[in-house]
């Protein structure tokens, strides 16, 4: 993470607020007599208040809490004085220094756009709480608009790395902060004791459950739009909204760019560029995708898994060429030297949940592994379920690892015993065709690797990794590293189940 700032730094700072949102409030107080709604109205488009009465809720005790309030029950709970003064007690967005405060308002503005998205979506599906779903998509991005306040250089330098250098969000993130800023929220969502449902929209892994993925699939398409509307990996994404809408594509895409300008005319006090303003650019040409197979000439070192029935052609994997100016994460010694010691020596104050979150962020950071999953076997042991994920933020598609396990392909074999692989150029020929495609397809690589959980002769899940991109290949040392995590993991794992 970067040193100038730590988490605990961060859960100190209040979001700074609209002005205009404060003259609101104070005046619903003194003219009407039950002010909620107008109260509730004006903190959904004011992320600064509505993250302010989270945060008290979270740390009062007051029985509600525990259910989740809407923010028109919050306030009532508050009472109308505690509310005002709550509100007055926060710093004004137009104090910020220039960048800080133009920052803040793209991520204020972006935040909006998701979640008046995400509102419509769980609407149109039927959810019966749609605010909810509201409020987890508009206070997703919070750490990114602490940031701003807090370390205004740092998110200029972040800034720099997406739109100059054109890099991934996941790596620029990485490399500027060191981790994502899902990541941060994560831990300020926890610190702060906000609702449980955002904090569960924070994990990947829960991508799977519908009003989850109405919330993350919303970020992500705002994140994307607010650069344009005609990228390769919007239209993409757009598909998955309209499959998540069960809506023709067309149909789904016109509903979206209605909802953008509507989302805009809410929010003309922003004064930022809203992601609608882009909608009249026309699409540039398409460009020409490139595809080669990865050429890093690697010994073999990785598992002799005998044969298997081929369940699909046997041609070499190929995978679209990523960006030239991809950055691989360099692989940090001392924190996977830190991973195996509190593996080895603390793992009796952690409990199984910590133990697997611990592997899974010693394989991203120490070993510099961009993807990590720890996928389970489900209850009536017909798929592997990815419960655990590492470096898959910003990919909603990945984020939905799960395969079946009833037919036969190399995973089946994996999970008799023991064991871990890795796909390279030299075992590739043999191992590529016992692949599944849907693995083929969702990962999109054709080098990872690969280690199977037993618990008392049974098997439990898998650990995958990868580096997404074939110019950044795996090696023996990775690959050893990978192996030696997983073997201390599972001696560890073994414990706290028969303890």
């Amino acid at each position: 993470m970067n040193t100038k700032i730590s988490t605990k730094q961060l859960s100190e700072i209040d979001i700074p607020i609209f002005a205009s949102s404060v003259k609101t409030i104070e005046h619903s107080a003194k003219t009407l007599d039950a002010p909620w709604q107008a109260f509730s109205q004006s903190i959904q488009l004011d992320p600064g208040i509505a993250l302010k009465i989270l945060r008290t809720m979270g740390a009062s005790k007051n029985p509600l809490r525990a259910e989740d309030p809407s923010l028109e029950q919050a306030t009532m709970v508050m009472g109308v004085e505690q509310t005002v003064q709550c509100v007055k007690s926060l710093p004004r967005l137009k104090l910020l220094p220039k960048q800080a405060h133009y920052g803040m308002l793209q991520v204020i503005s972006r935040s909006h756009h998701a979640a008046y998205q995400a509102w419509y979506w769980a609407r149109a599906l039927g959810d019966l709480v749609p605010e909810q779903i509201y409020l987890a998509a508009l206070l997703y991005d919070v750490s990114e608009m602490l940031l701003w306040k807090s370390d205004c250089e740092t998110m200029l330098q972040l800034s720099a790395q997406l739109q100059e250098q054109k890099l991934p969000r996941d790596e620029a993130q990485y490399i500027v902060l060191g981790n994502s800023v899902e990541h941060f929220s994560r831990d300020l969502a926890r610190i702060w004791n906000l609702p449980q449902f955002l904090q569960d929209c924070l994990r990947p892994e829960n991508i799977e459950q519908p009003r989850i993925r109405s919330v993350v699939l919303a970020v992500q398409m705002a994140r994307l739009a607010e650069n344009g509307w005609y990228s390769d990996e919007l239209v993409l994404l757009l598909e998955q909204v309209a499959d998540h809408l069960n809506k023709p594509l067309a149909q789904a895409v016109s509903e979206i760019h209605k909802l953008a300008v509507n989302a805009a005319h809410q929010v003309h006090f922003y004064n930022t560029r809203p992601a609608a303003a882009l909608l009249p650019m026309l699409a540039s040409p398409k460009r020409k995708k490139s595809a080669r197979v990865a050429t890093d000439k690697i010994p073999n070192t990785a598992t002799n898994l005998g044969s298997i029935p081929a369940t699909s052609s046997s041609t070499v994997a190929r995978r679209e060429e990523s960006p030239a100016n991809t950055v691989c994460l360099t692989p940090q010694k001392d924190l996977y030297e830190k991973t195996i010691k509190e593996l080895e020596q603390n793992a009796h104050l952690l409990n199984l949940h910590n133990i697997i979150r611990t592997v899974i962020h010693g394989m991203h950071d120490g070993i510099g592994l961009n993807r990590v999953v720890f996928a389970m076997i489900n209850r009536d042991r017909t798929h592997l379920v990815a419960r655990y994920m590492v470096g898959t933020d910003n990919d909603p598609l990945f984020n939905r690892f799960k395969l079946g396990i009833k037919s036969p392909h190399l995973f089946t074999r994996m999970l008799e015993k023991p064991q871990s692989i890795w796909i390279n150029d030299d075992n590739r020929k043999s191992f590529w065709p016992l692949i599944p495609n849907a693995v083929k397809n969702l990962i999109k690589t054709n080098s990872f690797l690969a280690r199977s959980i037993h618990i008392d002769g049974k098997a439990i899940g898998l650990f995958y990794a990868d580096r997404c991109s074939p110019s950044c290949s795996l090696d023996d040392l990775s690959y050893n590293r990978f192996r030696n995590v997983c073997q201390i993991a599972e001696k560890q794992i073994a414990h706290k189940s028969s303890s």
